[in-house]
């Protein structure tokens, strides 16, 4: 269910004003494949060859049009339309995803889930104030609230993480060790932040506290505990 609310158009002045965009009850499956690649990527990949095709035709319309006329194309510009997004809202979404890259699957489950985004605008270079409230497979409560820039991409995020099942993540940990993880929590809260590739800070970056309790696992090998304790802090 689509629902838009409160719009409005100044032609004068070339504004378009919408309130809400909210969407309910959305239901998603993504997976990725061997080769890395999402079926999201490959649904919309033919969307995007023909955006681009139209766009290189209309950039060679708009490289004609300001040869022939630079007055008409200098006002052209000068009468941009701006269109302003209130808020953006998903409401009791799920979405499944499973990480077909590795072996066994990794499988995760998220609902419901609730994003708020707002003060839209065309201009991707603004800080975009966006939250999000998610469970993870029925147990960990995920919050996180802070800014995105689209374009360069970067987030300055607050993240807020309970009753994280580590089990969840044994075929990761399976195939880059010989590993078994029996059992394990964690929690955490902080900042996390991600820069774009070209700035001086590092793309990715955390800074808070993390609590892991409950941890035990074996070695595959030997067939015996490897690593276990009761509770692990780590702050920042």
């Amino acid at each position: 269910k689509v629902v838009v609310s409160e719009t409005a158009m100044a032609i004068p002045a070339l504004t378009v004003g919408i309130g809400r965009v909210a969407v309910t009850g959305l239901s998603a499956q993504v997976w990725m494949n061997k080769d890395g690649a999402t079926n999201l990527e490959r649904l919309f990949a033919g969307f995007t060859q023909e955006e681009d095709a139209g766009a290189a035709d209309q950039e060679a319309v708009s490289n004609v049009s300001a040869d022939t006329n630079p007055r008409e194309a200098a006002s052209s510009a000068q009468n941009d339309w701006t269109v302003k997004l209130a808020a953006v809202e998903l409401e009791n979404a799920s979405i499944e995803f499973e990480d077909r890259s590795i072996t066994p699957v990794a499988k995760f489950e998220l609902a419901p889930v609730q994003v708020k985004i707002t003060d839209l605008t065309l201009d991707q270079t603004r800080p975009v104030p966006v939250s999000l409230s998610a469970t993870l497979d029925d147990t960990t409560s995920i919050k996180v609230e802070g800014t995105l820039i689209p374009e360069p991409f970067a987030a300055e995020l607050d993240v807020a993480l309970t009753k994280l099942n580590l089990r969840k993540f044994q075929p990761y940990v399976g195939q880059a060790t010989a590993m078994t993880i029996r059992r394990g929590q964690t929690r955490a809260t902080g900042r996390f932040s991600i820069s774009p590739p070209s700035g001086k800070k590092p793309e990715l970056a955390f800074a808070g506290d993390v609590r892991v309790t409950g941890f035990r696992s074996t070695d595959d090998a030997l067939d015996d505990d490897f690593v276990n304790f009761e509770r692990l802090d780590l702050r920042k």
